[in-house]
């Protein structure tokens, strides 16, 4: 169902789904006046699919899509949630799709709508649903990317539970008594003008409170899965490392923490370049050369000051070029952020700062 949001919308919509389920479905579908459009279906609503390969691809030959459609109810003002299944039936290189709904008096499942979708004209010869993984852009089901991350951080809230728990009761003191007599209806209060007597010379009384490590041990627990979540988590909470780390091992170290991010958002791009196309196919343009590019640079290290002695020095020399020196710069996260070279390039000229050329001395 369209519902007008922009690209930028879609994509987060899309990474959100993968980050959180493993996968999501991208449907090319059309309106009125034939406009189209990008539906995302997270998997619990991609109830039912099958594919076979065509010409060498993986293409779905049945596609059973779950959707929830408000209807008002002849009062005009409340709603009805109904819930539906579409299904899209690829048959002899024609796509059928069909709406069913249930049958409120015999509770059965029916076909209230079918179509054959056209674009321009001609029949629709293939199901225009992307699938986008977190490891394959297939209709395998990928294991989601924060199941660990999940799994840790419940037993995290059930030591967090248990930890409170034992604080309500031992940050409690407990008054006892031995040797008063506890006659029926009696009561012993607490208070300023409250008097505990006894005939008994051995009475004595007090109050129970906590001693010993008991909590020590669930609070260090505690701890223990917070850092590890820490590391499932793209280190997002964990403390700087202690231990000295040279740069070129820490850029090692982040670069093998990110490459699983990184080919989640290659296959996020990939499945939405894919969508692009079959949008452009609808609208007959099917050659289109648009393609969407995810950022993959998760390493947040820029140059050191070695590093770009080193760059400045080695242009100096005439070993490699100013249009390369900017751009080791710009990936060193040197430059504003957005610039591009040749703009870099006139920024330099207009503040009357003209680069020397190289082999000149300054």
């Amino acid at each position: 169902m369209s519902t007008g949001q922009d690209f930028t919308e879609l994509c987060k919509k899309v990474i959100n789904s993968v980050l959180k389920y493993g996968r999501v479905g991208l449907l090319v579908d059309a309106v009125e006046k034939n406009t189209p459009y990008i539906a995302v279906y997270e998997p619990q609503h991609i109830t039912n699919w099958r594919s076979r390969f065509i010409d060498g691809r993986e293409q779905l030959t049945l596609l059973v899509l779950r959707e929830v459609v408000n209807e008002i109810k002849e009062d005009g003002f409340s709603i009805k949630p109904v819930e539906t299944y579409r299904s899209f039936h690829l048959i002899d290189g024609v796509v059928e799709v069909h709406i069913w709904r249930k049958d409120e008096k015999s509770d059965d499942w029916m076909v209230v709508e079918s179509s054959f979708p056209k674009v321009r004209g001609k029949a629709l010869d293939r199901i225009e649903f992307t699938f986008i993984g977190a490891k394959t852009n297939s209709s395998k089901v990928d294991k989601p990317p924060l199941l660990d991350l999940a799994h840790v951080n419940l037993n995290h809230w059930r030591l967090s539970v248990d930890y409170n728990h034992g604080l309500h009761f031992c940050a409690l003191p407990t008054p006892w008594a031995a040797g008063f007599r506890n006659d029926e209806g009696s009561s012993f209060g607490i208070g300023p003008v409250e008097v505990w007597m006894s005939e008994d010379p051995q009475a004595s009384c007090g109050f129970l409170e906590f001693s010993g490590a008991g909590l020590a041990s669930v609070s260090q627990a505690m701890k223990e899965t917070k850092e590890e979540m820490a590391v499932l988590g793209a280190r997002i909470i964990e403390q700087t490392r202690s231990q000295i780390e040279t740069a070129e091992a820490a850029r090692i170290r982040q670069s093998g923490e990110s490459g699983a991010l990184a080919g989640l958002a290659n296959n996020i791009s990939a499945g939405l370049t894919e969508s692009i196309h079959g949008i452009a196919r609808w609208i007959g343009k099917p050659d289109t050369d648009a393609y969407v590019k995810l950022p993959t640079d998760f390493n947040d290290a820029k140059l050191s000051p070695q590093e770009l002695t080193a760059l400045l020095q080695t242009w100096q020399a005439g070993a490699i070029s100013l249009d390369t020196f900017l751009w080791n710069l710009q990936t060193g996260e040197l430059l504003s952020p957005g610039r591009k070279i040749e703009d870099e390039k006139l920024h330099i000229e207009a503040e009357g700062n003209k680069p020397f050329s190289p082999g000149e001395e300054t």
